[in-house]
């Protein structure tokens, strides 16, 4: 096991320094390569038995292995072997995991040390802040991000993982505000010393989308994890005009997908170029195609509309769920790409959608509800949470269809055929 294997491989690191020591023999002294095997051993020992507790004592054991190459005169620990422990602490749930995974960077920048970080340190920090549970989690992992970018000296820029990282943070740390009624975001100040937190629950949505419009302006392309997390922070806030942010930022990614670049005719000289090229693009338009939880965002930015919005404000959200689903459907038709498909969530969540923005049992809900509903059951995406969800806002069309039968599995086969992990329990 990695566990065993940890052990046994610093067993013999030991045994190895200690004869070394003890004979002085060039011939058997540690080498970076025996202390690089022994560190990434401990970084990945797992116990079955106590996970987290594992995980933690790793880190600590790394950092005192590096430690121990730091105090031999003839070993001086390079960028892997720092980056092999900033690792360990990211993926540590120690409370004090992002702290000690920030100390030892700036370690690693203090004089003397003689290596410098790279883009795997910084973004070792910030995900050790981002996967913490530290109420100031996102503003830990911003502070290191601002960092990050302040340091032209050492070439080091942030990336899409180091920006996508942060993004998640703060769109984490909104569903943290949304299921705490005590939680509270720390009072920030702009350069104008203005407090930029106005009371409403919109601030880490609001953060989350600065970093994407930043990661533009600095030419970085976000991608579909990028997208999808700020859609989500704002589909968990109360704001009034969640549907039309959710959909704006997916409206950007269909435009940005559906962005074609002009091709030369290709000829005996260029024609690998423009091959080479072609794939480039092809690879970086996927990295922001809009997926099917894209699609399923906005439709649950519908769904959790808040019910005393005025008629307007429904009736704008219902079109626009209308769409969504739609798009959705066209694209699956179109594509064979299993990211861009409906599923039974996406169903489920557009038949709440209707409930709560046209009324449940309401003569048009049950009628909008029934027309999809065939659909849904044509497609084979009827499940438990389908029947539900179609019971309690439209139960005529229920009664009518399933015949009192509350389970998928009474339900043709034919219906849920294409039900992810398709478990049903009779």
């Amino acid at each position: 096991t990695p566990d065993e294997a940890a052990k046994n491989v610093l067993s013999m690191l030991q045994n190895l320094e200690r004869h070394y020591d003890t004979t002085k023999n060039p011939d058997i002294r540690p080498n970076k390569i025996c202390y690089g095997v022994v560190l990434d051993a401990m970084a990945k020992r797992i116990n079955d038995k106590n996970r987290n507790q594992a995980l933690e004592n790793s880190a600590q054991e790394c950092e005192e292995l590096l430690k121990r190459m730091e105090d031999r005169p003839e070993m001086t620990p390079n960028i892997v072997h720092y980056n092999t422990v900033l690792n360990a602490w990211s993926k540590s749930s120690s409370k004090v995991a992002p702290e000690r995974a920030e100390q030892l960077l700036q370690h690693m920048k203090a004089v003397g040390v003689g290596v410098s970080p790279d883009v795997v340190s910084y973004n070792c920090v910030i995900s050790a802040w981002a996967r913490s549970s530290h109420l100031q989690a996102a503003q830990k992992a911003q502070a290191v991000l601002d960092w990050m970018e302040n340091q032209n000296d050492d070439g080091v820029q942030p990336t899409v993982v180091s920006y996508s990282t942060v993004i998640n943070a703060w769109a984490r740390q909104q569903q943290t505000a949304n299921t705490s009624k005590n939680h509270k975001p720390p009072t920030v100040t702009n350069n104008n010393n203005e407090n930029e937190y106005d009371g409403d629950d919109t601030y880490h949505a609001r953060r989350a989308e600065e970093i994407l419009k930043k990661m533009t302006q600095r030419k970085i392309i976000p991608n579909t994890i990028c997208y999808n997390a700020v859609m989500n922070a704002w589909a968990k806030s109360t704001h009034i005009d969640k549907v039309s942010k959710t959909y704006e930022l997916l409206t950007q990614m269909k435009e940005k997908t559906s962005l074609q670049p002009t091709v030369e005719p290709a000829t005996y000289k260029n024609r690998k170029k423009q091959q080479r090229n072609a794939r480039s693009s092809a690879r970086n338009s996927d990295t922001w195609k809009p997926d099917s939880f894209s699609y399923g965002t906005v439709l649950s930015a519908c769904a959790s509309l808040d019910p005393n919005a005025s008629k307007e404000v429904k009736v704008k959200a219902m079109r626009i769920a209308t769409d969504v689903l739609h798009d959705l459907e066209k694209a699956a038709s179109t594509t064979v790409i299993s990211t861009v498909k409906p599923n039974q969530i996406i169903y489920g969540t557009f038949f709440q959608a209707c409930g709560n923005l046209m009324g449940s049992g309401s003569r048009e809900c049950t009628k909008l509800i029934k027309v999809v509903f065939d659909r849904c059951c044509q497609q084979g995406y009827v499940d438990d949470f389908v029947l539900k969800v179609v019971k309690e806002h439209a139960p005529l069309v229920h009664n009518k269809i399933c015949r009192g039968r509350t389970k998928c599995i009474d339900l043709p086969a034919n219906w849920r055929r294409n039900i992810q992990n398709n478990r049903t329990k009779k």
